[in-house]
């Protein structure tokens, strides 16, 4: 699923301009961060197993739904299949906006 359709787009564009409103960031730091969640979010969309009819088995994960298995997944992912890790700062601000 895009981004562009997730049903949690409007909280993490709340999050995104907050970096750069409230927190002074820049748009290249806010850009990085998109980036990130963009690729996490996909990932957990391409994660979700197939039934035998093809189908995905689970909804889009909501952001309630995130826990620490799914994070440790995907950076597992990003070290063995992109050779690199997102930015820890990117997840951990958006923990922070989410609990406020």
């Amino acid at each position: 699923m895009e981004m562009e359709h997730h049903p949690e787009k409007p909280l993490i564009d709340s999050f995104l301009e907050s970096l750069v409103t409230e927190k002074g960031y820049s748009h290249h730091t806010r850009r990085a961060y998109r980036k990130d969640l963009l690729d996490f979010f996909s990932f957990l969309d391409e994660s979700r197993f197939a039934d035998s009819a093809g189908q995905k088995s689970a909804p889009v994960v909501k952001l309630k739904q995130i826990d620490g298995i799914m994070l440790r997944g995907y950076l597992g992912f990003c070290t063995v299949k992109i050779k690199s890790q997102p930015l820890p700062a990117s997840f951990q601000q958006f923990g922070l906006f989410l609990s406020t």
